[in-house]
């Protein structure tokens, strides 16, 4: 109420409250008092305005990881200075099985719900990939011309589904090495994994082996044998057919050479670790018998003494082998030479020089026929009280020797 005078007049509000509703509501002044007659009043009226009340409706989320069943977000929540009875549901109850993000928007209701200004939130549920390992197969084993398995593929986790994984390659071999081991991992619901795929291994070692050459021997002067010599494997694979080849170390005299067996097929041999240490060949000496009487052998190193100047036979025979018909020599070129030399009697170490032999007598190194014997005449120096070593040497190497003294 007001103006210059207002008296005893007074007014009150039409209607005296408003709501609960939102909107606005025309107030009106209703004017009293006992002397009301005597003045004029102008009516203003008022007004009340409620306004909606300000909520948010959030989604529910959450997040879980894949394993084969669905889940359900958190709950949703309505949120203001003043609520009411407003609630809200998510549109989703439950999300998956798959895996990823799906959003999760708010419903919301409740009898005042036009008195409200509701902020929808939405929320998200996300379904990770499972974290699984597929684990190739490995293994090992000796070189046996077979090919071979790894042990079986794995796939682990704390929730593995349906997956399942096989090794790639199945099998190895048969040859040594080592191969990686790949596996290869599969199931209708692979797409929900992440898959950490772990290599294997399969080892296929060298298997030993052995071959073994026979040694083989000659005489000096024979042709080698043919085959050169003979050899056995072990331990080898049948069906590898290992077989060698030999050969010497070249030469013709007396002595000891190295046989070198040769091993095929080359491919094959790769996956062996081979013990191959060959053989010795053997060129043996002819044998030599004599010299015989007059010319004393026995004991050994005896002096047979001999008038100085005098001639003395030197006879003897060559066999290449054990001494018989099939084995004799006979050519005058299998002696290789005749020499002597003069050493200090009763003593040993003090020597001249060799001295070719001189034959006497008309005659020179000959092969007796009528006999079966070589002879050789030999004069010896006219000096007396000289001691001298003949040898005969034959084309192997091997000699005689005999000890003169002369008187």
């Amino acid at each position: 109420m007001s103006g210059a005078y207002i008296g005893a007049l007074s007014c009150v509000n039409s209607p005296a409250s408003v709501g609960p509703n939102i909107g606005t509501t025309a107030i009106n002044p209703i004017t009293s008092g006992a002397d009301l007659a005597n003045f004029s009043v102008t009516p203003v009226n008022g007004s009340y305005t409620i306004d909606p009340a300000l909520v948010t409706a959030t989604g529910g989320s959450g997040s879980s990881t894949y394993d084969g069943a669905s889940h359900s977000p958190s709950a949703c929540l309505v949120t203001g200075a003043y609520i009411g009875a407003l609630s809200c549901v998510n549109s989703l109850a439950s999300v998956g099985p798959g895996i990823g993000t799906t959003s999760i928007s708010p419903i919301t209701s409740g009898a005042n719900l036009a008195n409200f200004t509701v902020t929808p939130a939405n929320g998200s549920y996300t379904i990770n990939p499972a974290l699984v390992t597929a684990t190739a197969g490995s293994g090992s084993n000796i070189y046996d011309g077979l090919t071979h398995s790894p042990s079986v593929c794995v796939v682990s986790g704390a929730y593995i589904g349906g997956l399942s994984c096989v090794n790639s390659p199945a099998s190895v071999g048969p040859g040594f090495g080592t191969t990686t081991i790949s596996p290869i991992t599969s199931g209708a619901d692979l797409a929900n994994f992440t898959v950490t795929p772990a290599n294997g291994s399969y080892t296929i070692n060298k298997r030993a082996a052995t071959w073994t050459t026979n040694p083989n021997s000659k005489i000096f002067g024979s042709l080698d044998p043919v085959p050169l010599t003979t050899g056995s494997g072990s331990n080898f694979v049948a069906s590898d057919g290992v077989t060698a080849t030999y050969a010497r170390v070249t030469g013709e005299d007396v002595g000891t050479y190295q046989i070198t067996a040769t091993l095929s097929p080359t491919a094959a041999l790769a996956n062996y670790n081979i013990t191959n240490a060959g053989a010795l060949f053997t060129i043996g000496n002819w044998t030599l018998t004599g010299f015989y009487q007059p010319v004393d052998m026995i004991p050994v190193g005896v002096l047979n003494t001999v008038k100085g100047g005098s001639t003395v036979p030197l006879k003897f025979n060559i066999y290449a082998g054990t001494p018989g018909p099939t084995t004799e020599r006979k050519s005058l070129s299998d002696v290789l030479s005749f020499q002597y030399q003069e050493f200090t009697c009763g003593a040993t170490g003090t020597f001249e020089a060799p001295i070719e032999v001189t034959t006497t007598g008309g005659t020179s190194l000959r092969y007796d026929g009528t006999a079966g014997q070589f002879i050789e005449n030999w004069q010896l120096p006219k000096p007396p009280n000289k001691c001298y070593q003949v040898r005969m040497t034959a084309l192997d190497g091997s000699h005689l020797d005999a000890f003169f003294k002369t008187k």
